[in-house]
């Protein structure tokens, strides 16, 4: 299933302490592991993969999780709360203990049982289809062919479902 949302606000402090500048230079792989409470030594800790963008001052995510995940991390608002492992490398602190943050390279999602340790919106939900391929965030229109191209999909067989009437494969319920 496809969740979708928010992974980073740059130019906020987050409750680790740690400040992402808004200038800061993030990079990532085209797709990077979804695992479970950052437990990055553990394959089977892996329950997805997702694929990242910068959408203003926030770095927003897209999960495919292709694992059931344990009730802990369920949380009853629907929401689904993540963070980032980075590899930084340039940051500094200043005098109220806070890092500063203006590179780094973005290595995988966690997923964490309490957003108690995260900014409450660093959460993810499930993606709920739209009904047409025009209200989709994921469709790209392509005027040369006259039809709508799936993001969240490659390849030559990539045109976005809901344009056929077919129901998005990526959505886990309608709206």
């Amino acid at each position: 299933m496809l969740y979708t949302g928010t992974l980073l606000e740059l130019g906020v402090i987050d409750k680790c302490d740690s400040l992402f500048e808004k200038d800061c230079e993030i990079t990532w792989a085209d797709r990077i592991p979804v695992v479970l409470n950052f437990d990055v030594n553990d394959a089977n800790s892996v329950v997805g993969s997702a694929t990242v963008n910068k959408d203003g001052n926030n770095i927003a995510v897209n999960c495919m999780i292709n694992h059931a995940i344990p009730g802990e991390y369920l949380n009853n608002n629907g929401r689904i709360y993540i963070g980032g492992y980075y590899d930084i490398s340039i940051s500094e602190i200043d005098i109220h203990e806070v890092l500063h943050i203006s590179k780094a390279n973005l290595l995988c999602v966690g997923i964490i049982p309490k957003y108690d340790s995260v900014n409450e919106n660093y959460c993810v939900t499930e993606f709920i289809s739209p009904k047409s391929a025009d209200e989709c965030p994921h469709s790209n229109y392509w005027q040369m062919t006259n039809k709508y191209e799936c993001t969240l999909m490659n390849g030559m067989h990539s045109r976005c479902r809901l344009e056929s009437g077919e129901k998005c494969p990526f959505a886990c319920k309608e709206d």
